[in-house]
Parts: structure tokens; sequence; C-alpha cells
């Protein structure tokens, strides 16, 4: 069996209530918050596997991306759809750090805390 979700999913896991399962779990992994570099690497990734020739993000706003997603992978995809549909709505070539930051505001995402 294996058991696929999100940080919460440990914490649940973390209950006596689930004690014997958590004793049937052989291996466990956790996938950490991307780096800078691989936020952008992520990006760049995503873009070429939907058929994009170009990369449309600036590289200024990649790093807003990361600073405000903490490298978290559903978030960088959050924030990098809505700027980009934005940006496409707008007939802009080009993804800016303003555009990341508007995606924030619109999906309450805040910097991280640390």
């Amino acid at each position: 069996m294996i058991l696929i979700g999100q940080p919460e999913l440990q914490n649940r896991l973390d209950r006596d209530a689930y004690r014997a399962l958590r004793q049937r779990i052989g291996m466990r992994y956790f996938l950490g918050p991307l780096s800078l570099e691989d936020t952008m690497r992520y990006i760049d990734h995503r873009i070429h596997v939907a058929g994009g020739s170009r990369n449309p993000f600036s590289r200024q706003a990649m790093e807003e991306i990361h600073a405000l997603s903490g490298g978290v992978p559903r978030v960088i995809n959050t924030l990098a759809t809505t700027a980009l549909l934005d940006a496409f709505g707008e007939d802009e070539e080009t993804v800016d750090p303003a555009r990341v930051a508007a995606a924030a505001r619109e999906h309450r995402v805040e910097l991280p805390h640390g």
C-alpha cells in the first residue's frame, strides 16, 4: 500500500487511532520545499512539458514565486498559473514580479514567516 498526501496526512497518522496503521508503514519519505534553483527548473520544466517553446517568466518573477510559495510545488503551480493567465489575458509575453504579487493577493498567499 502506498499513501501519498499533504503534510496534514502525517498529523492525522500521528493520532492514537492510527497506531496500527503506522506500525505497518515500512518506509516514509517526505518531500521538502524546493530550493530557488529547483523552483526555477521546475517552472521551466512545466512550461516545456505543456508545449511552451520558451519560459515566459522573468528570473525576478520566478524568485518572487519561490519567496511567496516557500518552495511548495502546489503553491508554485497556483501562483505561476494565475500569473501566466493574467499575462495571457493582457497579451503580455513576459510574466513579471508584479503579476506574481497580484496572483498571491488573489489567492491570499503571504510571505512565509521565518
